[in-house]
Parts: structure tokens; C-alpha cells; sequence
């Protein structure tokens, strides 16, 4: 694993609060990949939002949003929210 992952407190309580033990698991997968890829097929870069990408799970209904940090190689997951609220009040750094 050459990246360091870096999950912020409040996308660790999003995790938590997912509700089945199985969208868990499957977030925790997506962070195990992005320790070894954090440009998987299928991530997206947001637009608006310099640095910033997502990355889907859950039958696609659920998103990952993080920051990349290519020359510490440090990936920071700040959310892990449905669709509907992953990208509501997010401000540019």
C-alpha cells in the first residue's frame, strides 16, 4: 500500500451510521482500494472543487468524497453519505 489513508472523525461516524452491516463492509473495501489506487475506475473528479473526487458504492447510491495529496500521498476521506446529501454545504478549502 504506498498511499496513507486518512479518515476524517465525521466520515468515520457517517460509516458507522451506514444502515447494514453490508454497505460497512463495502465502504471499508472502497478505503482499503483507495490505499492502493486512489483513481479507481469510476472515480470522478468534482468539478467546482479543486482536488476533490468521489467514488460510488451501494448500488451506486451512496458516495466517497476525498482529497488527494499526490506529493505526500496522503488520500483524507471527509464524507461517506446517499447521493442525496454527499455534496450539500460543502465549501472550497
Amino acid at each position: 500500500m504506498d498511499w496513507t489513508v486518512r479518515v476524517l472523525d465525521s466520515a468515520d461516524r457517517e460509516i458507522r451510521r451506514l444502515p447494514t452491516a453490508g454497505l460497512k463492509e463495502e465502504a471499508l473495501d472502497c478505503l482499503e482500494h483507495l490505499a492502493v489506487n486512489p483513481f479507481p475506475e469510476g472515480h470522478l473528479k468534482l468539478r467546482s472543487y479543486p482536488n476533490r473526487y468521489r467514488i460510488r458504492f451501494g448500488d451506486e447510491r451512496y458516495r466517497i468524497v476525498y482529497t488527494v495529496s499526490r506529493r505526500d500521498r496522503i488520500v483524507t476521506v471527509f464524507r461517506v453519505r446517499p447521493r442525496s446529501t454527499a455534496y450539500r454545504g460543502m465549501r472550497n478549502p
